[in-house]
Parts: C-alpha cells; sequence; structure tokens
C-alpha cells in the first residue's frame, strides 16, 4: 500500500510525495519487488485504488518503520496509536480533491507531512546488521574501548 501511494497519487491532480522523503523506506524493500510494484501502479495493472482509511494507516505504518506485513486486521493502525501513546499534536494536513465528479481524500499532504519535520526520523540498518552481527559488533567496540581505557 505505501508503494501505491508512494507512485500513484499524483494520479489527483496534485504532486506526489517527494520520493526523497521515503528514501529509507524504499531501500529496506526489495528492489525487484519495488520495480515490479512501481511498474504494476504506472501502468494501472492489479491494482484497484483504495478508499480504506485503513489503507491509509498501513501505507503510513510502514512508511515510518512501524508496520510492514501485518498479520491481523488493524495491526497497522494498533501500531501508530501505540507509537503515538499520549502524545497530543497539532493535525497532520489534509486535503480534497476532485476526481470523476467526487470529492475524494487526498493522503500526499499527510503522507508527505508524516515523513518530514514531525519528530519522526526513520532509521534503518545499513553500515552494521540489525540482528546478532550488529551485537556482535557492538560488544567487540565496547570490548575494544575499554581495552583501550586500561
Amino acid at each position: 500500500m505505501a508503494l501505491g501511494y508512494l507512485y500513484g497519487s499524483e494520479a489527483l491532480g496534485g504532486p506526489g510525495v517527494p520520493l526523497s522523503l521515503a528514501e529509507s523506506f524504499v531501500r529496506r524493500l526489495p528492489p525487484e519487488g519495488t520495480r515490479v510494484v512501481r511498474a504494476m501502479v504506472g501502468r494501472s495493472v492489479n491494482c484497484p485504488r483504495a478508499s480504506s482509511a485503513g489503507r491509509l494507516f498501513g501505507a503510513a505504518a510502514s512508511l515510518i518503520g512501524l508496520c510492514d506485513d501485518a498479520t491481523y486486521e488493524g495491526q497497522a493502525a494498533v501500531a501508530l496509536e501505540s507509537a503515538a501513546g499520549d502524545e497530543r499534536a497539532e493535525s497532520l494536513p489534509w486535503r480534497l480533491a476532485r476526481a470523476d465528479g467526487l470529492w475524494v481524500y487526498d493522503p500526499v499532504p499527510t503522507l508527505t507531512a508524516l515523513l518530514e519535520g514531525q519528530g519522526l526520523r526513520v532509521l534503518v540498518g545499513s553500515a552494521v546488521p540489525v540482528n546478532d552481527g550488529g551485537i556482535s559488533y557492538g560488544q567487540a567496540a565496547v570490548a575494544a574501548a575499554r581495552l583501550r581505557e586500561a
């Protein structure tokens, strides 16, 4: 869903989500899968438009690194709510657009703001693995620092 919003949202007449804001999201996905989805969206092949708020929550949660693969209905929304906690911030921007004679919600302003200065910065491992290999690396770095001090 997040890729669909990134690559297909400009169809509502406004600019799309700046891809530069979603670089860390796209980098953590398999390149071949990303290429295929981008081609599908560009050609409108097997990618019906979704109007569900749940799909938007799924895309938002994935874009900021909270939930890429939901294993139950509503998991992405729960992750977003949990991450927000008791924090109350200003509303995210939104826009209505006219499409085929109907007013529809344009998710681009909301997703763009979510990816910018909303206090969220998605960090992904690149130089050091984020699994046990990264833990071992950290342990070795601490041991080296302690040996240097001794």
